[in-house]
């Protein structure tokens, strides 16, 4: 369709405009090598440019990118920034099938948002809302329902019980209920 190649086109053009600014930053760095502000901008431009692919299927480009973010934002030690990098790349991973590689993005991230933000964050709900749907498609239900009952007890607790993402949150569970056949507790959960 026309919309789908002028959003192609549209993206095309921005990686090519993210490229040239980091060329530039890259060649201002060389410059500046102890600037920490500037490591952190390649680090969000390296990150944009993960999303980009991220969002046109190119999920091994996508990697690539926020491997390189990864390890820019090491070197600035931008704790907060690295919990919502390794929380993308394991959706990036997840959406590959690769659970593994996904989980282990989720666990570092989800001690990296505990870390900064602490435990009752809606940053931290969100990683273990993913934990919770990574583990639900590798089969383990006990744990993704785990995760989901401490996701929602933080989404409850710190954006209400009937935010939106609380909602999704329990609907993941009635679906995990679902799976395990115990429809009386799923349809609790899709009716709550």
């Amino acid at each position: 369709s026309s919309s789908s190649s002028e959003n192609s086109t549209s993206s095309e053009t921005l990686l090519r405009n993210y490229e040239d600014v980091l060329e530039l930053a890259k060649t201002r760095l060389e410059d500046n090598a102890g600037d920490g502000e500037l490591h952190g901008y390649i680090g969000t431009i390296l990150h944009r440019m993960g999303n980009l692919h991220d969002r046109e299927g190119r999920y091994e480009k996508s990697i690539q990118h926020y491997v390189k973010s990864l390890q820019v934002r090491k070197i600035t030690k931008d704790h907060k920034s690295l919990g919502t990098l390794l929380n993308v790349m394991g959706i990036s991973h997840a959406k590959r099938r690769h659970y593994r590689k996904a989980m282990k993005c989720f666990q570092d991230a989800l001690a990296m948002r505990r870390h900064t933000l602490g435990s009752r964050h809606p940053d931290v709900a969100e990683t273990l809302h993913n934990v919770g749907n990574c583990r639900a498609r590798m089969g383990r239900w006990d744990r993704a329902m785990e995760a989901y009952a401490e996701a929602l007890d933080v989404k409850k607790e710190v954006l209400g019980k009937d935010s939106i993402s609380a909602m999704k949150t329990l609907h993941n569970m009635g679906t995990v209920h679902e799976h395990r056949r115990e429809y009386d507790e799923a349809l609790r959960c899709f009716g709550d």
